[in-house]
């Protein structure tokens, strides 16, 4: 079973090599959960035969994959910026100066790109605005789905919490910060899908206390009163009213659903 998802995501590599970081995690975390959904789980166990094999049938082809990409890229990345550049640029509404960067972007190498950005990787997860803006909430959502599936094996849950960063990994070799930093949110909704599906707990939440509340309202405000910074120098065009306008209908579901505990059942 494990082969056609291997191939689904050898296409998905082939289409945009970030896959690899991306969803390659979150597919493996997905094998563990259905692999020891009513066995014992350690991290022993991960180095069985039969565990080894499968993982060993899954990866074969996206790590293949993703090596010949990153191979092509260093021979012949450079063959094609004359090509992008000047099929950019014979679209009207595309600037000589975003057409340089996207063609830049596609056709510099893996190891320009180490070499250049590396350096920076500790200051862009520690040190900077989104490690506030963007890291607090990804914590905060972390610390949701623990609460939710506290009961589950602890193991389990340290494999998901690394493969919800691991995205964040992709600071050493990309300068596109802020776009990296959502990664995480895309793991965390389909890991939590995929826990919900396999251990769903239908037992009544426990309630909240204040402090979680006080901190869901600050990590809604960062996510959606915080102006997000675009490619080439490009800003958004939603003002601060229209972002309030935007969160006021969420904000009344919310207060709707603290208020009316039997629509949570």
């Amino acid at each position: 079973m494990v082969f056609i998802p291997s191939i689904l995501m050898t296409i998905a590599i082939f289409i945009h090599e970030i896959s690899f970081f991306l969803m390659l995690p979150i597919c493996l975390f997905t094998l563990l959960v259905i692999e020891f959904k009513d066995k014992k789980f350690t991290f022993n166990n991960i180095f069985t035969k039969q565990v080894i094999k499968k993982y060993s049938v899954f990866l074969l082809l996206p790590v293949l994959a993703t090596i010949i990409v990153s191979v092509y890229q260093e021979i012949n990345g450079s063959d094609y910026f004359t090509k992008i550049i000047g099929y950019l640029k014979n679209i009207s509404f595309i600037s000589d100066f975003s057409a340089d960067s996207v063609a830049s972007a596609y056709t510099h190498t893996f190891t320009y790109y180490l070499k250049e950005e590396s350096g920076y990787f500790f200051q862009r997860i520690f040190v900077s605005k989104c490690s506030i803006f963007y890291g607090i909430p990804i914590l905060f959502m972390m610390f949701l789905t623990y609460k939710k599936f506290n009961t589950l094996n602890i193991y389990l849950l340290i494999i998901l919490g690394i493969s919800v960063l691991f995205p964040l990994l992709l600071h050493s070799i990309a300068w596109d910060t802020y776009r990296i930093w959502s990664f995480p949110y895309i793991i965390l909704f389909l890991a939590y899908w995929v826990l919900n599906s396999e251990y769903r707990n239908e037992q009544f939440p426990e309630k909240n206390p204040l402090w979680v509340w006080i901190l869901f309202i600050v990590c809604m405000l960062f996510l959606s009163l915080v102006s997000t910074p675009l490619f080439d120098g490009e800003a958004e065009r939603f003002s601060l009213t229209d972002r309030m306008l935007i969160l006021l209908p969420l904000s009344l579901g919310i207060i709707y659903y603290i208020k009316n505990p039997m629509s949570r059942s």
